[in-house]
């Protein structure tokens, strides 16, 4: 389930979509549940170029935690679609699940950032045995960036929470007649906060982007260079994932 609107023709494209959505999350859960205890069991061994490890099992357990989530809202969604009857408990806590999808999917794209990030100076390590005073300042850098981006990630949360409890209803729909203007304060903010750490993320993702291609240039015809040219695709993976869900938001930004 997601925090953002989706406009559907009829009931029944809103419950095709819903079964779908629920068994392709269910099975994206199914499929990176072995692989996040795999990461679990490798071992850095207090080797300084295995520091990204820590950062991979971070963001292989956020983003099993944010499947985790997901899959649980879309359960209860799917059965409001079908009239299958729901306490008032219930449904509320599918817009708190999908409040906690939007902020831990937002953690784990963070981690996946400081990940990779970390990756390029840890190959450089692997081949020279040091490292430099510039992949020191790439590590704090991204390190930075994550701070940055949970600290926003945390308020938009806020805000969410904050906007559902006390200007709505409880069951999404806000109360604009009563509290117009400063829900819709609220609101915009919520969005340009979200936006932001899309902004961000997107533009750590180029910035990745030519890391990678830096560091395969380099060790293209070194030991390591299998690794070196699989940094390059992951970032560029990482790149088209930032820069659809800047889309995304742009066109959320655009509707609302």
């Amino acid at each position: 389930m997601d925090s953002l609107d989706t406009e559907y023709t009829s009931v029944e494209e809103a419950r095709r979509w819903n079964i779908a959505y629920t068994v392709l999350v269910g099975i994206n859960l199914l499929l990176i549940l072995p692989f996040t205890f795999l990461v679990l069991r490798i071992r850095s061994l207090r080797d300084p170029s295995r520091r990204w490890l820590k950062w991979l099992k971070a963001a292989f357990w956020l983003f099993f935690i944010t499947l985790a989530l997901s899959f649980s809202a879309l359960i209860i969604a799917t059965c409001a679609l079908h009239d299958i009857p729901l306490d008032l408990t219930t449904a509320r806590a599918t817009y708190h699940l999908s409040y906690l999808v939007e902020l831990f999917r937002t953690l784990s794209a963070a981690a996946t950032m400081v990940f990779l990030f970390e990756l390029g100076p840890g190959i450089r390590h692997a081949v020279k045995g040091s490292f430099r005073s510039h992949d020191r300042l790439t590590r704090y850098w991204a390190l930075f960036l994550f701070v940055v981006v949970f600290a926003v990630a945390v308020a938009y949360y806020g805000l969410m929470v904050d906007l559902n409890e006390n200007y709505s209803d409880r069951l999404g729909q806000v109360d604009w007649f009563s509290y117009g203007g400063e829900a819709q304060k609220k609101s915009k903010t919520v969005r340009e906060l979200v936006a932001a750490t899309q902004i961000i993320l997107f533009a750590a993702a180029l910035m990745i982007m030519g890391l990678a291609v830096w560091t395969w240039l380099r060790r293209r015809r070194s030991i390591v260079s299998t690794v070196s040219f699989s940094f390059p695709r992951a970032a560029g993976l990482c790149d088209v994932a930032a820069d659809c869900g800047r889309l995304r938001r742009c066109i959320w930004l655009r509707r609302s």
